[in-house]
């Protein structure tokens, strides 16, 4: 009876599968669809701010253009205003042409109103691309990533992805 219990689950399994296919997220991409039935907002009503240089070059959808913080700089702080409330549980931060331009270790924390922000995370940096999984969604509006411990470099941001 087992047996043909899990026949029957992977037949089904594999009947969903073909039917819907599976829609593997691509990394690299501004998904709107989030859990949840919450979407993120457009990247283009997206506003940035803190004290690395040109801020907004971390969200212009541009690789070339780098947001920069000060050399080996502890506390370094990039601020995303979305916009609008979201849902989103990954933080993708592309380094651009700089790989090694990256953190050691990041912190993010979120705020709904931009004043009281709670920190959610805190993760190492990696080269190239640093990926921040979150444990859990998070529903904010403001996401505020700051460099708690500096890498040999520094920290370099080409692009953010929220998913």
């Amino acid at each position: 009876m087992r047996y043909v219990t899990t026949w029957l689950c992977l037949v089904t399994a594999l009947v969903l599968i073909a039917s819907g296919g599976c829609d593997v997220p691509r990394i690299y991409s501004q998904r709107t669809d989030q859990m949840f039935g919450a979407k993120i907002s457009p990247k283009t009503q997206w506003r940035a701010s803190g004290s690395v240089t040109k801020p907004a070059a971390a969200i212009d959808g541009n690789l070339d253009t780098i947001a920069r913080s000060s050399y080996r700089l502890a506390g370094a702080d990039l601020t995303i205003d979305l916009k609008g409330a979201c849902v989103f549980q990954m933080i993708i931060i592309d380094h651009g042409s700089e790989q090694t331009g990256c953190a050691r270790r990041v912190g993010v924390a979120t705020s709904t109103d931009g004043r009281g922000f709670k920190d959610r995370y805190a993760g190492p940096g990696a080269r190239r691309v640093t990926h921040l999984l979150l444990p859990k969604p998070v529903l904010a509006r403001y996401v505020r990533l700051k460099v708690i411990t500096p890498g040999r470099r520094p920290w370099a941001i080409g692009e953010i992805y929220i998913q």
